[in-house]
């Protein structure tokens, strides 16, 4: 089985929330994407850059403005496919589906953010589309919702759990790196 890593919305927006001080989780996850894109790289296995974008210049995520661009710990190289979505899933507005059967990928190792937004819509549309998933959990970006007194590890754990009983298996980073990369 084709296997493809997925890096999603891992852009500096996100590094701005962590500035701020908000509740998150995977506090490993400057160590654990990082990892795992080496690991896909040495093996020859294709990585997917999946960014958000809009149009609206006073956006968060408009092209050229310092939240747009990728954390550090999650540049693409020469080679590998960046794409620019503009909805929640990375399916929806992209041609990623057309571009994974091309190639022939039939898993997708999730990662990035934010769990119950864009991983989570990525994560259905993916199993929707035939696709095999697996979460990264430790490999994840959640916040809280202060609104709802919700911390960022009770919306990851919630998450998770609801993806893992009905779309694809939740592992971590150390999983990932001893049985899907061979």
């Amino acid at each position: 089985m084709k296997t493809a890593l997925l890096v999603i919305d891992m852009q500096m927006l996100m590094q701005e929330n962590i500035d701020k001080g908000r509740d998150y989780t995977s506090h490993e996850i400057k160590t654990h994407i990082p990892a795992l894109l080496s690991a896909f790289r040495a093996a020859g296995k294709p990585v997917f850059h999946i960014r958000h974008q809009q149009s609206e210049k006073m956006a968060h995520v408009y092209p050229n403005k310092e939240s747009f661009y990728p954390m550090p710990c999650a540049e693409a190289i020469k080679g590998e496919t960046v794409l620019y979505k503009t909805t929640s899933s990375a399916f929806a507005s992209t041609d990623l589906a057309d571009r994974l059967r091309k190639e022939g990928i039939s898993r997708l190792i999730i990662t990035g953010g934010v769990a119950a937004f864009c991983i989570n819509s990525t994560v259905r549309a993916g199993k929707d589309l035939g696709f095999d998933v697996v979460i990264v959990k430790d490999a994840l970006l959640s916040f809280d919702l202060p609104a709802s007194n919700l911390s960022a590890q009770q919306i990851l754990d919630t998450t998770t759990a609801i993806l893992a009983a009905g779309f694809g298996p939740v592992v971590d980073t150390e999983t990932v790196l001893r049985s899907y990369i061979s």
